[in-house]
């Protein structure tokens, strides 16, 4: 019986720790400073540049202009709506 209630601790230690992390604050997503999301677009559809930063852009996420970056060695191309070959990015 003592054995049983080791292992029943040890459940209710690593259910305490799986609560701990799922319950933890998330980061908040970085938001584009200066643009405003058109309310006309569906959630997730408005991409456009980032005023602060060539190598990143800005998606409208319900609502919010949140700033996403492009890959290594890429920058926004405004005229194509995508991550292009930049130098510097």
């Amino acid at each position: 019986m003592q054995k049983m209630a080791g292992v029943s601790t040890k459940v209710a230690i690593l259910l305490l720790l799986v609560a701990v992390v799922y319950a933890a604050p998330k980061a908040m997503p970085r938001l584009c400073k200066g643009v405003t999301c058109p309310s006309s677009y569906m959630p997730g559809n408005y991409l456009t540049a980032d005023p602060q930063n060539p190598c990143s852009y800005c998606q409208c996420v319900w609502g919010s202009p949140v700033k996403m970056k492009c890959a290594r060695g890429l920058g926004w191309n405004q005229m194509y709506s995508q991550c292009v070959p930049k130098p510097g990015c």
